[in-house]
Parts: structure tokens; sequence; C-alpha cells
């Protein structure tokens, strides 16, 4: 890939990449992270996927190993202290659909794999294919990994008190 082309293909993805981080991170690490993936996509860009349709899920799967990164070197006083602050930014795409109460109790019920599994269909819009390089399985694990995900989001959504 010549430099030329690994600008196209940053302009191209970074906007789906920033979306993606966007609803994992906190929005002063959003830049960070990006740059982050484009910088390890550039130096293993022998090894980027040449299907266009393996590409950007390449992309995630990079953004999603740099955020479990961050997420491990994060101390537990840093996280209470984030989750006890008033958001300063609009919200999320995530926060407005668990914006209804019973939503939240629901989403807040599931595991985390599952919120993973299903935040990255409905809200990032990636393909089950795109879902399991992120993962790192195989597309019938993913597969069955969201068709459970979304029959316990069901379930618990029926149990309305």
């Amino acid at each position: 890939m010549t430099p030329d082309q690994f600008a196209e293909h940053y302009e191209a993805n970074l906007p789906r990449i920033a979306g993606f981080v966007a609803r994992r991170v906190e929005r002063d690490q959003v830049e960070d992270i990006c740059s982050d993936v484009f910088e390890v996509a550039y130096r293993k860009r022998a090894e980027a996927p040449t299907e266009p349709d393996r590409e950007f899920a390449w992309l995630c799967q990079i953004a999603q190993n740099l955020i479990n990164n961050l997420r491990r070197r994060t101390v537990t006083s840093k996280k209470l202290v984030v989750a006890l602050s008033v958001p300063v930014s609009s919200p999320s795409a995530e926060s407005l659909v668990v914006a209804d109460l019973h939503l939240r109790e629901a989403w807040n019920k599931l595991k985390p794999k599952q919120q993973q599994i299903l935040a990255m269909i409905a809200f990032d819009g990636l393909s089950i294919t795109e879902v399991s390089v992120v993962l790192g399985i195989t597309k019938n694990a993913a597969t069955v990994r969201l068709n459970r995900a979304r029959e316990a989001y069901a379930g618990l959504l029926k149990v309305k008190v």
C-alpha cells in the first residue's frame, strides 16, 4: 500500500472508526485511539485484508484491542469519578436508546459480551462477518452469540414489572 493509498484509506474509514471508538471510550480519548488505530494499521499494512468487506472489520479489531489495553490500564478510582460525573457532550446513540428506564434496566442485565455484540450490530452497523473478525471468532460462533444475545434481551424486555 502506497502512502497515497493509505491516505485515501484513512479518509474513507476515519468517520466510521471514530464512531466505533466513541461508543466505547470517553470523548477525550477518541482522537488518540483513532490515531493509534491508523498508526498500527500503517505498520501492519502488509497484513491488511485485501477484501473490501473485511477491511473495516480489521480496523475495528485493532480499535477494540487498543480499547481493551486502555481499559486494563485504567484504575478503579478513575472509573468511579467518570461514572459519577455529569456528561458534557451530547449523548451517544447507545445512551439515547437506553434512555428509557425499562430498556436501560434490561440492557444492564445483559452480560458484557451480549452488550458488545448487540452494540456492534445495532449501533456500529457491522455485518456478522465483520463482527466475527473483530471478536476473533468464526462467523458461525458470532451468529450463535448474536442470536443468544437477542433472545436474552427480548426475554428481559418481556419481564416488565
